[in-house]
This record gives structure tokens, C-alpha cells and sequence, in this order.
């Protein structure tokens, strides 16, 4: 299924849609099904719009990066909580006053960023499956891609107590 935004921006991909233990279900490749595309030039907003236009009322998503804490192993779930965006060069909201977006203006409270029944859902199932190898209340910090692994800057936001490092994810609005 092939959905877009205004002025005919494309999400990352096609929507394939399907359903798992009979739930209906949507998946987009955000970075391209080829991963093609840049963490830097993911246009989430076309992505949601598309998810939205389709009818989906959450989005789940996966990332695979670089833990911070030497107890996160790799193949251990981490179920996040909290985010620092200190990524640029994209667009931080609909609400940005161009042509295509929604009309005015638009706050919302990051105090929590994420569907708090969906975490709860999401971390009870992860933690029954995996025991031992999920972690549930973690912060994360999403940098620019240059900046990711650097060691300096690794053991800088370490002091911060973030426990995962990773370029790609923006919150629920």
C-alpha cells in the first residue's frame, strides 16, 4: 500500500500490512527496505502521516544500537523511557508553519514521550520472554551519525547516567 503526504512526499517505503496472532498490523522499513536511507534524511513525518492515513493508533518501534552501560549486553532488550535529541539537520515537528503542515501552533509535554499502556504492555511481554535481558526504564541520547562512537563523546554523556547512544527515533508527537 502506498500512501503520502501533502505535496506528494513518500514515506520510506511501501506500508506492507498484514496481521500477527490476529492483530492487524503495518510495517514500514524507515530507512528503506534496500536500508538505504541516511538516519539524518528519515522523513518521519511522512512515515507517521502515512502510518496515521492507514489507520494505525501506535507505532512500535526498533533500533539497534550501542549500549553506554557495560551491564547491557548485546541481544538484550532495552524498552525505553526518556530521550535527549541532540541530533539536527531535521524537522522537530508538523507544526512548523510551512504550506504543508497543520495550521498553528502545537505544545506538548515530553515530560513522558511515550504511550505510557503501551510501554507497560510491551514491557511485560519482553520481560516474561526474555527475563534477565530486557531493560525497562533506560534513557536514551540520539546524536548526529559523525558523533556516534566517538570515545570522547561516549564517555561524556556515560557521565549523564544515558544508557543507550543511537541516531534514529522521535517520540509519539
Amino acid at each position: 500500500m502506498n500512501r503520502h503526504l501533502a505535496h506528494n512526499v513518500e514515506p520510506s517505503d511501501v506500508l506492507i500490512l498484514g496481521k500477527i496472532k490476529k492483530v492487524h498490523c503495518v510495517l514500514l522499513a524507515r530507512h528503506g527496505r534496500g536500508h538505504t536511507i541516511m538516519p539524518t534524511n528519515v522523513n518521519f513525518r511522512a512515515n507517521i502521516w502515512a502510518l496515521k492515513q492507514e489507520g494505525c493508533t501506535h507505532i512500535i518501534a526498533t533500533t539497534a544500537c550501542g549500549s553506554l552501560q557495560e551491564e547491557i549486553q548485546p541481544g538484550d532488550i532495552v524498552i525505553i523511557d526518556q530521550f535527549i535529541d541532540r541530533t539536527t539537520k531535521r524537522h522537530q515537528t508538523f507544526y512548523d508553519g510551512s504550506s504543508a503542515s497543520p495550521v498553528g501552533v502545537c505544545h506538548i509535554s515530553m515530560a513522558d514521550p511515550f504511550c505510557r499502556k503501551s510501554r507497560e504492555v510491551s514491557v511485560e511481554k519482553v520481560l516474561k520472554i526474555m527475563k534477565e535481558n530486557a531493560n525497562k526504564a533506560l534513557s536514551i541520547i540520539l546524536t548526529a551519525i559523525p558523533q556516534i562512537a566517538s570515545m570522547d563523546w561516549s564517555e561524556s554523556i556515560k557521565s549523564l547516567r544515558i544508557s543507550q547512544e543511537g541516531s534514529v527515533m522521535l517520540p509519539r508527537h
